[in-house]
């Protein structure tokens, strides 16, 4: 019910029936005056978006402390008292994502700012296979090869076989290196001019065996001949974003096959392929344009794919409790709406508590994260044993399966979504 002020005159300014009350018996029209105030304009749109008149806090207060409750309500048929499911739903939804895209920013991501390319800190965050190649590699080495290898990789400075071992050993332990799990011949290939001349000048000046242990160093233990090599970080750096194994090396002879008939692919393989192709010839070695793009339509979607998510986790929990006739599809998508809505609204404190933890860097605020993410399981758990009745064993193993289901949902659905984003580059 609106707050302002009630029109003298009974008649309906929308039907011009009698009016006998506050409202409208014929077409339902508050009987008010019809001039309002900025401010009874802001109220009211507030209003119908979450009626904080009351039905907002109170629903609120019954989905946080009462699991389940507020779904068995809507089941009942008990609704008018409580905020629509579906516009609490949209509101806190949106809410999220304003907060979230507001202290989160992904547009400079991996613009601007992006560190200087560092072969030896690349090493040190390397994935744990390639860090056991490199280590095998350098002890198997004697003093002048190190020397050597050093030199290549630090841009002519020179390092003891010892030092550079425990150097890279001191960057991984204490987590500095500034490209975590990344291969570092792919920060070779970035390398700028004056760097690129000293690796080079060092690689030209090696022999078979020396290059053999080099490679196998940095490749995933794969030796490579100089050829190899030079053509290998040629293709990092000329921005081969989407690469196609030996199966098409070139657009040139994907062209030249598919003009011939003899392409072993098939329509949606083929899609990949041509996008692939465009995708490499438009960004050039612009990796991080690329990147950046790619995220911003993945995000874009991303509230989308969530209620998508909805229905078919309805349907989920429609089969898994198959034999409850009195519970029906519909029932099933409210329940799902309310526990989405309380997992926007837990992260919302979740990001509250990062920023918190950033200003004041307190060890409790881990903590509490931490209980919060076990109150999530436990909620859902009881909102489960409540809405649908069951013992708690049979809650226990359906609450186990519900949520592997949901993790494989929105893991297939994102794949889809990351696969659509690439079509849409």
């Amino acid at each position: 019910m609106s707050h302002a002020q009630e029109r003298a005159r009974k008649n309906c300014l929308n039907c011009n029936a009698q009016v006998h009350g506050r409202f409208c018996q014929i077409c339902g029209q508050e009987n008010l005056e019809p001039q309002e105030s900025f401010w009874h304009l802001v109220t009211h749109f507030f209003n119908d978006i979450t009626h904080f008149d009351g039905k907002f806090f109170s629903s609120l207060k019954l989905l946080f402390f009462h699991p389940g409750f507020l779904s068995a309500e809507y089941k009942r048929g008990r609704r008018s008292s409580y905020l629509n499911p579906v516009r609490m739903y949209v509101f806190t939804s949106f809410l999220f994502f304003l907060v979230f895209f507001s202290v989160y920013h992904f547009e400079n991501l991996f613009g601007e700012g992006k560190p200087k390319p560092d072969v030896i800190a690349a090493i040190a965050g390397a994935d744990s296979s390639h860090y056991s190649n490199f280590t095998l590699a350098v002890k198997s080495m004697d003093s002048a090869q190190a020397a050597s290898f050093s030199r290549a990789i630090s841009k002519g400075q020179v390092f003891p076989k010892k030092d550079l071992l425990a150097q890279v050993e001191k960057l991984r332990l204490a987590h500095k290196s500034r490209f975590p799990n990344t291969q570092p011949l792919k920060v070779i290939s970035r390398l700028d001019s004056s760097d690129r001349h000293y690796f080079f000048a060092e690689v030209n000046s090696w022999d078979s065996n020396m290059l053999q242990k080099f490679t196998k160093a940095l490749h995933d233990g794969k030796a490579l001949s100089k050829a190899e090599l030079e053509k290998y970080l040629d293709s990092l750096q000329n921005g081969q974003f989407i690469r196609f194994g030996k199966k098409y090396v070139s657009q040139q002879q994907y062209d030249s096959l598919k003009k011939a008939g003899k392409l072993d692919a098939g329509w949606l393989s083929r899609k990949f392929y041509e996008k692939g192709f465009d995708i490499n010839k438009r960004y050039g070695d612009s990796e991080s344009e690329l990147t950046t793009k790619l995220v911003s339509i993945v995000l874009h979607y991303f509230p989308q794919m969530l209620f998508i998510s909805l229905p078919l986790y309805a349907l989920f929990l429609a089969l898994l409790y198959y034999r409850h006739k009195d519970h029906y599809l519909v029932s099933h998508g409210i329940f799902s709406v309310h526990i989405y809505i309380f997992y926007f609204i837990v992260l919302l404190l979740f990001i509250g508590l990062n920023k918190l933890d950033d200003a004041v860097h307190l060890g409790i605020v881990g903590m509490v994260q931490n209980f919060l993410w076990l109150i999530l399981f436990f909620y859902e758990y009881k909102a489960m044993r409540y809405y649908y009745g069951q013992s708690r064993k049979k809650t226990m193993i359906k609450f186990f399966i519900a949520i592997i289901f949901r993790f494989v949902l929105i893991f297939i659905l994102f794949a889809l979504l990351l696969m659509w984003s690439i079509l849409k580059l």
